[in-house]
């Protein structure tokens, strides 16, 4: 496959044919006194690349393009089931994930989270108590003493929000018990099906492989490349130095393509033997119906697990009604969360206040 010459001028040889390209970097410079013209320089230069891919690309192409069309198939059909997979493997994570936004836990929510709060809150205020009775660095009588005079504050109206702990705990259990009948539809799968899928996954993991170690891959991508520069070399006005770069780096991608064909021919029983593996993919391989059928009874099963429970849940509030006040709930969380902030400022301080000291004793110590 050679190009004719666009000039009947040619210049002489100036590097012997079996040189390796690909470092060169061309400085030439061209003016109205040179014997050498543009025209013979890259054409010699094209009809050296030619001989490259005539030598070493086309008999490569040749030999492996029907057994790389079909890695090609085997790989693209595994690829487009574990793709119909992974969307079903999303959509039955996202039931999972966005449980509490299901309508009824929702509406429970406006409730139980009023008792959370209130829980936290408390533990908050224990917590700081604990640091400071324990930590001497802070454990100041004034600290104790706050802790004394604001905890009945912290627990004040404790019953209005006992009010809510049962349906707290309602709320829960039916998350808990949600999730553990998923773990168990998940456990159930057919594991013939699951073994189907993971094989798949080799499928595709050793397609990818065999398209891409060797080489294969990149052969539509030089040839167009080689296509593209033969067509602008005929213009005069593409300029050389960006020619010269481009064959050069043409050059350098056969080169590393040349290697990779090496490793081809050496490891040839590997791709055979994959290929006789799975060459009857379109019968042995599952289908995107059974792919789908699988999934969908995993799906209705999460839905009907998920409306049971949600349902007794919706039942419980129903007939269990809430009677709290607003603004013994509201006076008591806005109290404790002040509370909180102020003994939280007043740690802080204290243990400024110490560190300072500590600094001041240290220097006051080595200071001549």
């Amino acid at each position: 496959m050679r190009i004719s010459a666009v000039s009947n001028f040619q210049i002489p040889s100036m590097r012997k044919e079996a040189k390796i390209r690909n470092n060169f970097t061309p400085n030439l410079y061209f003016g109205s006194g040179d014997s050498f013209r543009r025209e013979s320089v890259i054409d010699r230069e094209i009809r050296i690349l030619n001989e490259d891919i005539e030598n070493y690309l086309d008999p490569f192409k040749d030999k492996y393009k029907e057994k790389y069309k079909l890695i090609g198939l085997i790989g693209y059909d595994s690829q487009e089931k574990l793709k119909l997979a992974k969307n079903f493997e999303q959509e039955l994570f996202q039931k999972r994930f966005n449980l509490t936004n299901h309508p009824v836990f929702k509406k429970t929510e406006k409730v139980t989270k009023l008792y959370e709060q209130y829980i936290q809150n408390v533990k908050e205020f224990e917590n700081s108590a604990k640091l400071i009775e324990n930590n001497q660095l802070i454990s100041t009588p004034e600290l104790k003493r706050i802790i004394q005079k604001q905890r009945p504050k912290i627990y004040r109206d404790r019953e209005e929000f006992e009010k809510i702990k049962p349906l707290y705990e309602a709320y829960n259990n039916t998350l808990m018990q949600i999730n553990d009948d998923l773990d168990k539809i998940n456990s159930q799968r057919d594991p013939q099906f699951t073994k189907r899928i993971n094989e798949l996954d080799e499928q595709n993991k050793e397609a990818i492989f065999f398209m891409l170690a060797y080489g294969y891959a990149d052969l539509p991508r030089i040839y167009a490349d080689a296509d593209n520069l033969r067509k602008e070399a005929q213009n005069p006005k593409t300029n050389l130095y960006d020619l010269m770069q481009r064959i050069e780096k043409i050059n350098y991608d056969i080169q590393s393509l040349k290697n990779r064909i090496i490793n081809t021919e050496e490891n040839d029983t590997d791709l055979n033997r994959y290929i006789e593996k799975y060459k009857d993919y379109k019968t042995t391989n599952l289908t995107q119906e059974e792919i789908s059928e699988a999934y969908s009874k995993l799906l209705q099963e999460t839905d009907e697990t998920i409306n049971k429970h949600t349902e007794q849940l919706d039942n419980y509030l129903a007939t269990h009604p809430l009677k709290l006040s607003p603004r013994i709930v509201d006076r008591t969380l806005k109290a404790q969360k002040k509370i909180n902030k102020e003994l939280n400022l007043l740690i802080w301080k204290e243990k400024e206040k110490k560190y300072r000291q500590s600094i001041d004793e240290f220097n006051s110590k080595y200071d001549n």
